[in-house]
């Protein structure tokens, strides 16, 4: 097993940003996660993670977030970041490039937030400071709450 290295818990940290329970429960797990795999596909990695047993979980047990916007040093296309909340515990989280080649080791180069914006008959989603209340709403809700 390996520790964090500082990229992953810069990124583990904004997802977790804010005054919900929830969130406190996840930000005290992140300095007991262990990774697990940390997988490297060109564009991206995909970083699975370990809680000891004795950690406590979080409910809803099943929640997903995407709001997390990352620049990354060497990277010019956008970047998505998705991390899964499994069992109560952080479990796994997805960092892909848009296009391009993904450093071995990330460096931060700029961290907020995405907002959805209408355009057109769709929506885009633009880079903000300020954590949409919306979508972290929608990641609390957890799986059964955003079937609704």
């Amino acid at each position: 097993m390996n520790s964090l290295n500082p990229f992953e818990q810069q990124v583990l940290e904004a997802f977790f940003k804010g005054n919900a329970p929830e969130l406190a429960v996840l930000r005290k797990q992140i300095p007991k996660l262990e990774v697990r795999n940390r997988t490297h596909t060109g564009i991206g990695c995909f970083i699975d993670f370990q809680l000891p047993p004795a950690v406590a979980r979080v409910t809803p047990t099943e929640m997903a977030f995407g709001d997390v916007n990352v620049e990354v040093e060497g990277v010019t296309a956008p970047v998505s970041t998705l991390l899964y909340v499994i069992g109560g515990a952080i479990h796994f989280m997805e960092i892909a490039a848009d296009e391009g080649e993904w450093p071995k080791e990330p460096v931060l180069t700029r961290l907020n937030y995405l907002k959805s914006v209408p355009v057109g008959d769709g929506f885009d989603f633009v880079p903000t400071d300020e954590r949409d209340p919306a979508a972290l709403a929608h990641a609390l809700a957890g799986r059964q709450g955003q079937k609704k």
